[in-house]
């Protein structure tokens, strides 16, 4: 059960809470019900991964970004996520799960309709509709710093 998405991107201009991919339902905000990975505060140099944000306790882990080429491997199960980026790692416990979405989105979010663009090259993204395993996600990380040169 859960799920994980990774993506391998370049944020060309920041702004204020532009998504870089969203996994949405068929109606709705995508990161009430499910998540977004997206810019913070332009000025914060952060992003930040937003789930089940309509719970008492959503899901949100902040990272340092840089201008370089990125990925990140997002992975989720039943109230406890992992995120994993060039940098390193991060973690959150989170009330609810992760369905399989009904829609991804590439550079925005979704909220019955498509918005807050951002200027984003995507170089790879895929879903898996289950949390991967700890070595999965290592040689998933592998393979994308290989594949891509990061």
């Amino acid at each position: 059960a859960g799920i994980t998405l990774f993506i391998v991107y370049t944020v060309r201009t920041r702004s204020d809470f532009s998504g870089i991919v969203s996994a949405a339902a068929a109606t709705g905000v995508d990161h009430e019900a499910f998540f977004s990975l997206q810019n913070a505060s332009a000025a914060s140099g952060q992003f930040q991964w937003l789930g089940q944000s309509g719970g008492s306790n959503p899901l949100l882990i902040e990272r340092e970004d840089s201008e370089a080429t990125n990925l990140a491997i997002l992975s989720a199960a039943a109230g406890s996520a992992s995120f994993e980026d060039l940098e390193g790692q991060g973690s959150d416990t989170y009330d609810g799960m992760f369905a399989t979405p009904d829609k991804i989105v590439l550079a925005g979010h979704y909220n019955d309709g498509t918005f807050g663009y951002s200027a984003v090259d995507v170089y790879e993204v895929g879903l898996f509709t289950r949390a991967l395993t700890t070595g999965e996600r290592a040689a998933l990380h592998d393979y994308l710093r290989n594949k891509y040169g990061l």
